[in-house]
């Protein structure tokens, strides 16, 4: 019997343990929900603060015996009850009355003009809406919590919200009246934006807050997806959190470690620097004129030396040489091996023919060209080198931009000159522009549907889809962007590996998650192939210097001298919050705005630089990488918010290289900034590598900021630069190409004059126009300064725009006014009077002109569109269609002038889709 009695009772246990087991809660979407409902699940449900993750289903209506608590998500526009009938009403309150709780969330909904609360009165325990006015207050001392910042009651609880430009306009925010047995938590006699009623013996909230708001008391770019910083919406996280486990839900048994934005690593240690003394910039080119005769290439039409090829790289550098003598004296050099060639009374002879030039290369460490008697011996560390000093400075040839007008060169039936020897070479070891042109093979559906390879990018095939391209005859004309580079002797190298050793940990230790950093709400997962990594784990940095010595084992890295192991940049993954890598971050270190990429959403919060964190990584992992690698160095690369000086991290090795991602002439602050920053690694290390992102900035406007990049150039060179790497160059000739030139040229010669280097690409550009043509270059450079003045864009901006916004084209069409242009075109115009209608000068100056051109016509469409109501610019679609065939045929005639490739989605997102413009093809997002 006893046993029996058992059996009765542990089945009344296990009947009642299901009737009381742990709910889900349930998610009801009503309109425009995604937004706050991407939020509350990033955080609400997956919280940052705690290990309790509340588990949510899908709720479609009739489940409310399998959740805990219901929540019905509605987003920022017009708020109504809409799915709720009569049924559903009576379910939801026998759900509540029976112990559910029922939470209304309100991404800050607007009025609808209903009165009544009608068949919700009772749950909701108010009888009538109301438009919420004045300044909210915080009424229940268990929410106080959600007050402390001030700028909660300006922005996420004020009663005003935000056009589509940003500015801030009042708003018709929903709040609740006529309250029965509804209790206020937030809000003021105009209204209740958050309300809690007993209802039985359950629970129903009313909570109308713009939790998805974007604005914030310090300095931040508005974006209509931003979210409120961190710590102001926090609070409101927590209580919504803390109101759903007071259902008891069922939890989630994933294990969720802690994300947290609070640094707990050492106080700062503030370090006086004396800065590293300048030394005295010197050129290193030496000229001096031999005795002797003439040295003659060619004479009245006819060959009179000979190359001698000797080694691998010879035929290349020759091809060039002889490329030049074709075009101006129609002569191509015969090209042997020295087996081949005999001398006779100081006369060469090949194939029985007389020469009396022999041309030969040697491989030197610097530059020595010796030119007398019969021989012309090159010395250089490559032949293209070697051969280009000797067309730049004996033979005149310049290449200004590539294309048909930009080599420059005299037409002649004879190529002689004295005798000579000239030695140099350049202080800087690595001269490196990248070429923004240089891809690898993708696939792009033509417009006959066919799938082909190009060698192009995404986002040249992204754009050449929007307006209609075709790619293949788009990027016909690359090779010749990247003949511009061997004629300014671009190249050198610092020996330098790494930087890339991270993008294929995902696939390589998917297992090990450990290894990854820990993201706002994906735990150790990563989103993107920008892999980031846990810094501080200490197999994290055995593996990067275990994958470091074993790369350099590889053949093309046998040369290897020094290692970089830098963080994967950009992408939407962000640095790692777990609690070791946050004690290796100064707790009291200079705090920056950090956003997170959500989805829709785009939380911010504050949080120190990373510089003391990713340089104690890169110390330790070069540490570990010398004990197999004693001779290699390792690199420090200071980028983004590990570009400024560390805190407390003080004590790094002398002998490192410090590659400086620094460097802005569009923003006088930005710019002045990293001089400083330049100044504290410079008197840290001995030698640095400049590798600026400058050159893609200004989206190809005529911006010429020659000046102040030659006075920093020259700076850097003498306090420690031994290489450069600028990234990327983006090939918009026509208004950017002095700029691509002298800086090319300082690489070279630090030490060179600004003003000769200017002085010479007018002169050889455009011959008796110099003058016109470099007051043109100043002009630019002037109304470039008073763009930089603007300085960068405020919050305050973007809510007091007025007729033009403060837009990056909104502030060029303030300072390039059609009455600049008409200067811009008039300074043009007196130059072409100063040359032959028929000349290549001529060419050159109606080249420079297309340049202007193209941004004259997009500010003058950027003016009508900002002048344009919203709800009107529908309108301008035919000035669309009308400017993008503009662009096609000036593409088509001129495509070295502007690289449209590269800059149509920069005016489709930021004013063509604004106006319900179509792309002509579909396009990869």
């Amino acid at each position: 019997m006893k046993s029996v009695k058992h059996l009765l009772v542990a089945a009344v246990l296990i009947c009642c343990s299901a009737a009381f087991a742990a709910k889900p809660v349930g998610i009801l979407s009503g309109s425009g929900w995604e937004g706050v409902g991407e939020l509350t699940k990033a955080t609400v449900f997956n919280p940052q603060w705690t290990s309790e993750k509340p588990l949510q289903i899908t709720f479609s209506g009739g489940e409310f015996d399998k959740i805990s608590a219901l929540v019905y998500m509605h987003g920022g526009g017009i708020f109504r009850f809409r799915k709720f009938d009569k049924k559903f009403i009576a379910d939801l309150e026998k759900f509540v009355a029976s112990g559910g709780t029922f939470i209304t969330l309100i991404n800050g909904g607007t009025y609808a003009g209903e009165l009544k609360t009608k068949g919700m009165a009772k749950l909701l325990g108010a009888e009538n809406f109301t438009t919420f006015q004045g300044r909210a207050a915080i009424l229940d001392k268990s929410w106080a919590d959600c007050g402390k910042i001030p700028e909660v009651f300006e922005h996420m609880l004020a009663p005003q919200g935000k056009d589509s430009s940003g500015k801030l306009v009042r708003s018709r925010q929903i709040a609740l009246s006529g309250l029965t047995t509804a209790k206020t938590v937030i809000g003021n006699t105009s209204g209740s934006l958050v309300t809690v009623n007993n209802f039985g013996k359950g629970k129903v909230y009313f909570i109308n807050i713009r939790l998805t708001e974007s604005l914030t008391s310090y300095k931040q770019y508005y974006h209509n997806r931003a979210n409120a910083a961190w710590e102001q919406y926090l609070p409101f996280a927590k209580k919504l959190h803390s109101i759903i486990m007071e259902c008891k839900p069922a939890l989630s048994k994933e294990k969720r470690e802690i994300w947290d934005p609070i640094p707990l690593g050492p106080k700062a240690k503030p370090l006086k620097i004396t800065p590293r003394t300048p030394k005295k910039l010197v050129s290193n080119r030496t000229f001096t004129k031999l005795e002797g005769a003439d040295i003659e290439l060619a004479s009245n039409g006819q060959p009179q030396a000979i190359l001698i090829i000797q080694r691998v790289g010879d035929r290349g550098a020759f091809m060039a040489l002889n490329k030049l003598l074709k075009n101006m004296c129609g002569v191509t050099l015969p090209t042997t091996h020295k087996r081949a060639v005999s001398e006779k009374n100081g006369v060469w002879h090949w194939r029985k023919k007389p020469f009396k030039t022999l041309i030969r290369f040697e491989v030197g460490e610097k530059i020595n060209i010796k030119a007398g008697g019969n021989l012309i011996v090159i010395t250089a560390p490559n032949p293209q080198q070697g051969i280009q000093t000797f067309m730049r400075e004996i033979l005149g040839y310049r290449m200004l931009w590539p294309g048909e007008y930009g080599e420059v060169y005299t037409k002649t039936d004879s190529v002689k000159f004295a005798p000579f020897e000239l030695t140099d070479h350049s202080s800087i070891r690595q001269r490196y522009i990248r070429n923004g042109l240089s891809n690898g093979a993708r696939e792009w559906v033509n417009p006959q549907g066919e799938t082909i390879k190009v060698h192009a990018s995404e986002g040249t095939i992204k754009n050449c889809n929007i307006i209609g391209l075709d790619v293949v005859e788009a990027i016909k004309c690359r090779s010749q962007h990247h003949s511009w580079y061997a004629p300014q002797r671009l190249g050198g190298t610092l020996n330098e590996g790494g930087g890339a050793n991270f993008y294929k940990w995902s696939t390589l230790y998917k297992d090990k998650k450990e290894l990854f950093a820990l993201q706002f709400e994906t735990g150790r997962k990563m989103k993107t192939s920008h892999v980031r990594i846990c810094k501080s784990n200490p197999e994290t940095i055995k593996l990067a210097a275990r994958e470091a010595v074993e790369k350099m084992k590889l053949p093309r890295n046998k040369n290897v001298k020094y290692y970089r192991f830098s963080p994967s940049d950009g992408g939407y993954d962000i640095m790692c919050m777990c609690e070791n890598c946050r004690k290796w971050d100064p707790q009291d270190g200079q705090a920056v705005t950090s956003r997170v990429f959500l989805g829709r959403n785009r939380p911010v919060y504050r949080y120190v630089r990373m510089t003391d964190r990713v340089l104690r990584f890169t110390c330790e992992a070069i540490k570990e990488m010398q004990k197999s690698r004693p001779d290699v160095k390792g690199v420090y690369l200071a980028y983004s918010s590990y570009l400024t000086p560390p805190e407390y991290y003080h004590d790094f090795p002398k002998d490192m290289l410090v590659n400086f991602v620094g460097g802005e002439y569009l923003n006088a602050d930005s710019r002045q900034r990293d001089l400083g920053f330049w100044k504290y690694w410079s008197s840290k290390v001995d030698e640095l590598c400049w590798r600026p992102n400058f050159l893609g900035a200004g989206a190809g406007m005529p911006f010429i900021y020659t000046k102040l990049m030659a006075q920093d150039l020259k700076y850097f060179a003498s306090t420690g630069m031994v290489g450069g790497d600028f990234d990327t160059m983006p090939h918009h000739w026509a208004t950017q190409g002095l700029t691509y030139y002298v800086l090319a040229t300082l690489l070279w010669d630090p030490s060179a004059n600004l003003d000769d280097i200017i002085n010479d690409y007018c002169e050889k550009g455009f011959g008796s126009a110099a003058k016109e043509m470099k007051q043109y270059y100043e002009y630019c450079e002037k109304l470039t300064d008073e763009y930089r003045a603007a300085g960068g864009i405020s919050v305050k901006q973007h809510e007091d725009i007025t007729e033009i916004p403060a837009t990056r084209f909104g502030r060029f069409c303030r300072v390039f006014t059609p009455q600049e242009f008409e200067k811009l075109e008039a300074l043009l115009n007196a130059a072409r009077e100063k040359v032959a209608a028929d000349s290549i000068e001529r060419k050159r100056i109606d080249f420079v002109g297309v340049g202007i051109a193209f941004f004259k016509k997009n500010s003058e469409f950027a003016r009508k569109y900002y002048r344009t109501p919203s709800k009107q610019r529908k309108t301008l679609i035919p000035d669309i269609n009308k400017l993008v065939e503009d662009w096609k045929v000036m593409f088509a005639r001129h495509p070295f002038a502007i690289n449209l490739t590269a800059l149509v989605d920069n005016y489709y997102y930021e004013f063509f889709r604004n106006c319900g413009w179509k792309p002509v093809r579909p396009f990869k997002k």
